[in-house]
C-alpha cells in the first residue's frame, strides 16, 4: 500500500529499465552521427541510473515503514503491538508529538499520525519525553530515573545524562527539558540538573506517604505531588496528606493540603506556575492557588477525570474520561463553561495533549487507540492503532498466519480483557473482542473461550466472539471450585482443585452431556494447586504448601512420584515453588523455584539437570520446543534482597525486600537434556508471560508486561551461543 503510494516498486524499475532500452534504440536509429550517439547514450544512461537510484531509494523509505521490524533485538523478526501508552508531548512547531511507551518513544506526524520514528534505548519502560525548545532534539526519562537526550530528525541516541536504579518509583521532566525530578522507596525526592547531570541532585525530604502524581513546572522551579492516602494500623490513625507542593531552590514547601477524601484522580501544574487544577472522585476540577495556599475554584463535571490538558491562550481546559469535555476558563479562572463534549474512545482515556496553537488535542485511551481532535469543530482528524496492554496469553491459529493475544490494563486476566487478532502477513490486528464478563477466570489455551464463575456457583464456557454459553459445570457450591482451571496442551482436558484438597478433571467433550468429573484425585493437604497437565491429559503435576509436587497418573488415579518431600518447612522463600510445566513428549517436567530449575524424569522420578537463571525471580514461565530438546524459561521479574539499613524510608524502617520489573523481558534457551545454558535472549522492557511455538515449530512468540508480542526466527535464535 505504501509503495503504490510512491508509485515506484519491483515492477516499476523493471518498466523503467525497458523504457530506457526502448529509448535508446530509437535514439541510434534516429542519430547517424557515432559521436552524437555516444554523447546521448552516456547522457541517457546516467539519467536512467539516477532515475533507478532514486526508484530503490524510495523502495528502501517504503520498507522501512514496517515499524513492526523497527529497534528489533537479534533474532527477532517482527514486534506486534507498540507498548503502552504512558504520556503524549508535542514539538514546538506542532509538526508532530511524542508519544512515551513501555517499550520507548514514538514519533508521530501531527498532520496524519503516521508513524516517523521509534527511539528505544535499553530494555526499560519510557515514562516520559520533552522536545527541547528548538524543536531539534527530545529529552526522555525511563521508569527508574534514566534519562537520554535524542536526535529528533536522525533517530540517533546523542547521550545518557542520568543514570537509573530499582528504587525510583515516580519521574517527572520539567517542561524546557533542562531538570529531572524523582520520588524514591526512601520518600525522598532528587532534583537533577541536566544541564550538569555531573552534579549531585538537590534533595528534598518527602512524608512518608506514597506519590500518585508527580508534576514538574516549565522552568523546574516547582513540584506538585499528590499522595495515596494512609489506612489506620493497628488501631492507630494515621495522618494523611491529599497534595503537596515544594520550591526546588528553596526547598521550601508551598503548599500542605491535609485529608484523603475526596481521592485525587488527575493533576496538572500550569504554566503561569502558580495554579495547579486536579480532578477527584467527586467529579469535582479544582483551580489552587499556590501562592493564596487555596482552592479558587470548583466546578462539577459529569465524570471522574483521568486525565487533564490545559490550552493557556484559548483558555480551554479539557477534562478526560471515556468522553472528553471542553471548557472556556475564564480569565481569572473563577468560572468555567462547557464548550462542547467529544466522544470516540471506547476506554478510559490515560492521556492528552493540546498542540502548540491549541487547535489540536491528542487523546489516547486504555484500549491503545489515539485520536486527534478539531478543537474547534470537535471533528476527528485521524486516529493511531496498535498499542496494546498488558500481554497475558498467546495462541496461533492452525495455519499459522493468525495470532491470537489476551491482552489486559491490570497484571490479571479479567473484565477489562481484549482478545485480539493478529495478521502475521501484515503483522496488524485483524479483529479484537473486548471481555465484558465481571468475573472473567481464564483463558482456554486458543484464546477462543473464556472461563465465568456465576453467583450460584457454576462454571460457565462461553464462546469470545459470540459470547454464548459453550458448556458448564453445575453442582458445586459457590467458590467451592477453583475457577482458574488448567488446560491440557491439546485443549481437551481441564482439571481443578476444590476448597476439601480434590482435584477433579474432565473431558472437555463430556462436559456437553454432564458435569460429573472424569476423575478425582484426592490431595493430601488442601493448600495445594494444579499447575500443569500433561499434552494428553492423562499425566498431572500438583503442588502441595508450595514445596511439594506430585505426579499423578489421572487415569488410575494415582500419585506415583513426589519431589521435593524432604525439603524444611522452615520460611526460606528460596526454595518456594515458582513454576511447573510437562514437555510436550511428557517424558520431562520442569520445575522451578526462586534460584533454580529442575528438571526431572517423569517415569523414574530421576533428576535429569539443574539450571541456574540468570536471576532470582518470584515466578517463571516456561515451554519446550516442539521436539522436546530444548527448554525455554522466562523470569517475572527480579527479586531484589537489600542489607540491613541499606534504603530506610521516612519512618525510619529499612526495604530489606522488593521485587524489580524493569529488567524482566529476558529468556533463556537450556539443553533439556544436561541443563546446559545455550543462549539468552533480552527484548521485552517489562516481564514476559506467556511463550508460545507456532505448529511449524519455525517461530516463537514471546508475550510481555509491556504490551508487545515479539516473533522469534527460532531457527537462528535456538543456533546462537
Amino acid at each position: 500500500m505504501v509503495l503504490s503510494y510512491y508509485g515506484i516498486g519491483e515492477k516499476s524499475s523493471l518498466n523503467l529499465r525497458k523504457k530506457t532500452n526502448l529509448l535508446l534504440q530509437q535514439v541510434r536509429h534516429r542519430y547517424k552521427s557515432k559521436r552524437e550517439d555516444e554523447k546521448l547514450k552516456k547522457t541517457l544512461i546516467f539519467s536512467a541510473i539516477v532515475m533507478l537510484l532514486i526508484g530503490y531509494q524510495l523502495i528502501s523509505i517504503c520498507i522501512a515503514q514496517d515499524y513492526s521490524k523497527w529497534g528489533l533485538p537479534e533474532g527477532a523478526i517482527a514486534r506486534l503491538g507498540k507498548g503502552n501508552i504512558n504520556e503524549i508531548t508535542f514539538s514546538p512547531d506542532g509538526t508532530k508529538f511524542a508519544v512515551s511507551t513501555t517499550i520507548g518513544v514514538w514519533i508521530y506526524s501531527a498532520e496524519n499520525g503516521k508513524e516517523l520514528d521509534l527511539l528505544k534505548s535499553n530494555e526499560i519502560d519510557i515514562v516520559s519525553s520533552v522536545f527541547t525548545p528548538d524543536g531539534k532534539s527530545l529529552m526522555s526519562a525511563a521508569a527508574n530515573g534514566e534519562t537520554h537526550l535524542w536526535n529528533v530528525n536522525t533517530g540517533e541516541k546523542l547521550s545518557r545524562l542520568t543514570d537509573g536504579n530499582d528504587f525510583v518509583e515516580k519521574v517527572a521532566l520539567s517542561g524546557d527539558s533542562t531538570k529531572l525530578v524523582t520520588n524514591s522507596m526512601d520518600d525522598k525526592f532528587r532534583v537533577y540538573d541536566l544541564e550538569n547531570p555531573e552534579t549531585d541532585p538537590l534533595v528534598i525530604d518527602d512524608t512518608f506517604q506514597s506519590v500518585k502524581y508527580l508534576e514538574f513546572s516549565t522552568d523546574g522551579e516547582i513540584i506538585a505531588a499528590t499522595k495515596i492516602p494512609h489506612h489506620s494500623q493497628y488501631g492507630k490513625v494515621v495522618e494523611n496528606v491529599r497534595m503537596q507542593v515544594w520550591n526546588t531552590k528553596t526547598k521550601n514547601q508551598l503548599l500542605n493540603i491535609p485529608g484523603e477524601d475526596p481521592y485525587i484522580t488527575a493533576m496538572i501544574l500550569l504554566a503561569d506556575g502558580n495554579t495547579i487544577v486536579t480532578a477527584d472522585v467527586d467529579n469535582q476540577i479544582q483551580f489552587w492557588n499556590i501562592a493564596a495556599e487555596s482552592v479558587s475554584h470548583t466546578f462539577k463535571v459529569s465524570e471522574v477525570g483521568t486525565t487533564l490538558a490545559y490550552a493557556p491562550k484559548s483558555r480551554i481546559l479539557a477534562s478526560c474520561q471515556e468522553k472528553i469535555s471542553l471548557w472556556n476558563i475564564s480569565s481569572n479562572k473563577e468560572q468555567a463553561t462547557l464548550i462542547r463534549t467529544l466522544k470516540g474512545h471506547e476506554r478510559t482515556i490515560t492521556a492528552s495533549a493540546f498542540s502548540p496553537d491549541e487547535n489540536t488535542l491528542v487523546t489516547a485511551s486504555e484500549d491503545g487507540i489515539i485520536i486527534a481532535w478539531d478543537v474547534k469543530t470537535g471533528n476527528q482528524q485521524f486516529s493511531v492503532s496498535g498499542h496494546i496492554c498488558i500481554t497475558q496469553q498467546l495462541a496461533f491459529a492452525d495455519t499459522d498466519d493468525t495470532l491470537m493475544s489476551a491482552n489486559s490494563r491490570a497484571p490479571w486476566i479479567g473484565w477489562d480483557t481484549d482478545i485480539h487478532d493478529w495478521d502475521l502477513t501484515k503483522k496488524k490486528i485483524l479483529s479484537s473482542d473486548a471481555l465484558e464478563f465481571i468475573r472473567t477466570e481464564a483463558i482456554s489455551p486458543d484464546c477462543r473461550t473464556v472461563i465465568v464463575e456465576k453467583e450460584n456457583g457454576d462454571i460457565d464456557f462461553l464462546n469470545i466472539k459470540s459470547e454464548k454459553r459453550q458448556y458448564s459445570i453445575k453442582g458445586f457450591a459457590k467458590d467451592k471450585l477453583n475457577p482458574n482451571f488448567t488446560f491440557s496442551f491439546n485443549g481437551k482436558v481441564i482439571a481443578t482443585n476444590d476448597m476439601d484438597g480434590k482435584i477433579h478433571v474432565w473431558k472437555i467433550p463430556d462436559l456437553k452431556q454432564t458435569s460429573k468429573p472424569w476423575k478425582t484425585l484426592s490431595l493430601t493437604e488442601k493448600q495445594g494447586w494444579i499447575r500443569t497437565l500433561s499434552a494428553d491429559g492423562n499425566t498431572l503435576a500438583s503442588v502441595e504448601n508450595r514445596r511439594i509436587v506430585r505426579v499423578w497418573d489421572v487415569i488410575t488415579g494415582n500419585s506415583y512420584l513426589t519431589f521435593y518431600d524432604d525439603m524444611p518447612t522452615s520460611s526460606d522463600s528460596t526454595k518456594q515453588i515458582t513454576g511447573l510445566r510437562f514437555s510436550p513428549d511428557g517424558k520431562t517436567l520442569v520445575v522451578s523455584n526462586e534460584e533454580e530449575i529442575h528438571l526431572w524424569d517423569t517415569k523414574t522420578g530421576e533428576q535429569i539437570a539443574l539450571c541456574i537463571p540468570d536471576r532470582i525471580t518470584w515466578s517463571m514461565t516456561f515451554t519446550f520446543s516442539p521436539d522436546s530438546s530444548i527448554l525455554v524459561s522466562a523470569c517475572r521479574g527480579t527479586k531484589l534482597s537489600l542489607e540491613v539499613g541499606e534504603l530506610r524510608t521516612a519512618t525510619g524502617s529499612s526495604i530489606t525486600e522488593f521485587v524489580s520489573e524493569n529488567d524482566g523481558g529476558t529468556f533463556q534457551l537450556w539443553d533439556a537434556r544436561t541443563g546446559e545454558l545455550l543462549s539468552t535472549h533480552t527484548g521485552h522492557t517489562n516481564k514476559i508471560n506467556d511463550l508460545a511455538f507456532s505448529n511449524d515449530g519455525r517461530t516463537l512468540a514471546t508475550g510481555g508486561a509491556d504490551g508487545t508480542i515479539l516473533l522469534w526466527d527460532w531457527e537462528k535464535i535456538a543456533s546462537m551461543r
